[in-house]
């Protein structure tokens, strides 16, 4: 893939070539791909952008579990470990408990064995109220989330845990469940490109990640050619584009791309040869050498 001169920056007359006129560099999201446009086409930045989670749960099996003390512990079987990868871990809670009179109790979210401030609820029943209240007992249930940022690239441990402030804590059967997941946004799978992957990215021609200066040659009023050099020094080349006309039509651009040290890469010419009818472009062909 290839574009059209393009002296960003500059008031300059470029040739016909029966193209409209598009902004170089235009970049958009389409579907999680990231993509930059040019006069001759679209070509993906990146791979599409994908959610990874990395989740774990825990169910009760321990039915009726009770506790009588203060002290903060881990309701039974409800902690999950999970190796996270630095992002932030969501944090959900749910169970069932049963209160008889003048029962009282937290339960709260615990991370790596401190308590997530803001989680903790607290559970309790006073008394029955005689004839207006007369049942001894209520279940409710509790549902708690938690948001937790600023985790390492590591193991972590979350659990709920319960401390009771008066008569026993109850929770019922195995009515209880501990999820925690992290959302991490990532690429692709792999550490980065090969190299037949960057061609087929249109690594000769898509400017995003480099400074330099790009020198336009002239012949009279017509380019013949767009250098681009590391610097305005102009000692060593980054790619090269040459302009061929019939006319004043572009029939054919070479685009050639240079290494660190401004040496011609092998296999990094990318020759466009553009067929026209009157004067509206119909095909181009590409041939890499």
């Amino acid at each position: 893939m290839s574009r059209t001169p393009d002296p960003i920056g500059e008031s300059v007359e470029l040739p016909e070539i029966g193209l409209d006129p598009v902004l170089v560099g235009e970049i958009t999201l389409n579907s999680g791909a990231i993509k930059a446009r040019d006069s001759i086409g679209t070509f993906n930045l990146r791979q599409p952008i994908v959610i990874v989670p990395v989740k774990g749960q825990t169910n009760g099996s321990t039915s009726d579990p009770t506790y009588t003390s203060a002290p903060f512990v881990v309701v039974p079987e409800m902690t999950v470990t999970i190796a996270t990868q630095g992002g932030d871990v969501n944090v959900l809670f749910s169970g069932t408990f049963n209160l008889l009179n003048n029962d009282s109790f937290d339960v709260a979210i615990f991370s790596d064995g401190v308590e997530v401030t803001g989680t903790r609820r607290r559970l309790d029943y006073g008394s029955s109220q005689g004839a207006l209240d007369p049942v001894a007992n209520v279940t409710l249930e509790a549902s708690i989330h938690a948001l937790i940022t600023g985790l390492s690239a590591a193991s972590h441990t979350f659990d709920a845990r319960w401390s009771v402030a008066g008569g026993t804590a109850r929770a019922r059967l195995t009515e209880r469940k501990i999820i925690a997941m992290e959302q991490v946004i990532a690429g692709p799978p792999s550490a980065g490109l090969t190299e037949t992957q960057h061609r087929s990215l249109d690594q000769l021609v898509h400017e995003v990640a480099e400074s330099s200066f790009d020198q336009v040659v002239y012949t009279g009023n017509r380019v013949d050619a767009i250098i681009t050099w590391t610097s305005s020094g102009m000692t060593t080349k980054i790619r090269e584009e040459l302009y061929t006309y019939t006319g004043n039509k572009i029939t054919q651009i070479v685009t050639k791309q240079y290494n660190g040290a401004g040496v011609l890469i092998t296999g990094e010419t990318m020759t466009e040869v553009i067929a026209y009818t009157g004067s509206q472009v119909t095909d181009i062909t590409r041939t890499m050498t």
